[in-house]
């Protein structure tokens, strides 16, 4: 935080946009004691072991980011979370206004093809124009549908609903995490796949997957399965992996802390330092436990386990018989990140 601070005032910077790690309560970003506006996106049931066991619990934790005197914006919420945002709104003497999701609502837009971004755009834009009526008050300051249509054709996320193309071979990049966001992912896959199906006719499908945290990871795979169910849509061979990036074992995340203990680094506890031999993140256990959920609606698939990232981009790439192939990564932003290099590297 006290880098990111030093860092923005040496290089002048206009606005500043801090995120709270998880939570707000008790977050660093609380040194801000009168920012231009604060926002909350969609609550779910995430960092529960942190922030809950609630709904009202983790709604109560995301609200200690509002200030006194400072307009707050949130997205639509549940009945349960939008009660305790109104009541820790009222306690604390702010303004709090919940934003239509399709205030910007440019689906036609490459990127403003998911609800979910057209509804955090509608944030970002009620935000955004927050801080200009505080630059300057009135409303030629404010931003027009142009100005919003202009930043949505030009929005490049990489790694959030992100296609790289290598011929026939299309591989669809997402880096949802959790059981609210992985269906977001998986329908914009199956979306982009039925379309292709009437151009293309049917090509292999395939899933990378991984996900090493204090979530429950098979929870999140059987969400991606059902949401492609639901949406008339079966994958051919479902693959496994860990976050390890390569064959050779070179850039690999082993020096990072772990994930489920933030004191060793990964490579020690998936060796057995801190998580027992049924956590760990390729104990045969877990590897039936993530099957098995699998299956309950995808049962016809293949499934693989491979212990690298690199391993398990060479198993989709096989699958291609000629016609080509789509795959659909996603888990984990560590999955994504380590599969942006090995494909833009290739």
């Amino acid at each position: 935080m006290l880098v990111a601070v030093h860092t923005f005032i040496r290089e002048h910077v206009d606005v500043a946009i801090y995120e709270t790690h998880n939570g707000g309560e008790y977050d660093a970003t609380n040194v801000f004691a009168h920012p231009i506006a604060t926002g909350i996106a969609t609550i779910g049931m995430d960092h529960v072991l942190q922030l809950g066991p609630t709904i009202e619990n983790i709604a109560w934790h995301k609200s200690g980011i509002f200030k006194s005197g400072t307009p707050a914006f949130s997205t639509s919420q549940g009945q349960q979370a939008a009660t305790v945002l109104r009541r820790r709104a009222k306690e604390k003497n702010v303004s709090l206004e919940f934003v239509d999701d399709d205030t910007v609502n440019n689906s036609d837009v490459l990127a403003m093809k998911t609800t979910i971004q057209r509804r955090n755009a509608s944030l970002a834009q009620r935000l955004a124009n927050a801080f200009l009526v505080r630059k300057g008050p009135t409303s030629s300051h404010m931003l027009t549908p142009h100005d919003i249509r202009e930043g949505a054709e030009h929005l490049n996320w990489i790694g959030r609903f992100q296609q790289i193309i290598h011929g026939s071979h299309r591989w669809f990049l997402d880096g949802a995490h959790n059981e609210m966001s992985v269906p977001y992912a998986a329908q914009w896959f199956a979306e982009i796949v039925a379309k292709d199906l009437v151009h293309l006719g049917p090509v292999p499908r395939v899933l990378l997957f991984s996900h090493i945290s204090e979530r429950d990871g098979a929870a999140i795979l059987r969400t991606i399965a059902k949401t492609l169910r639901e949406n008339d849509v079966s994958v051919d061979h479902l693959v496994i992996s860990t976050y390890e990036e390569r064959l050779d074992g070179t850039e690999d995340i082993g020096g990072l802390l772990c994930l489920s203990c933030a004191h060793h680094t990964f490579t020690d506890c998936t060796l057995g330092r801190c998580m027992d031999s049924n956590s760990r993140p390729f104990a045969e256990e877990l590897q039936q436990h993530y099957i098995q959920a699998w299956r309950e609606y995808q049962p016809d698939a293949e499934v693989s386990v491979e212990l690298t990232v690199e391993g398990a981009l060479g198993l989709a790439r096989a699958t291609d018989r000629g016609a080509g192939m789509h795959t659909l990564i996603t888990g984990s932003l560590y999955l994504v990140g380590s599969a942006l290099r090995l494909l833009e590297s290739s």
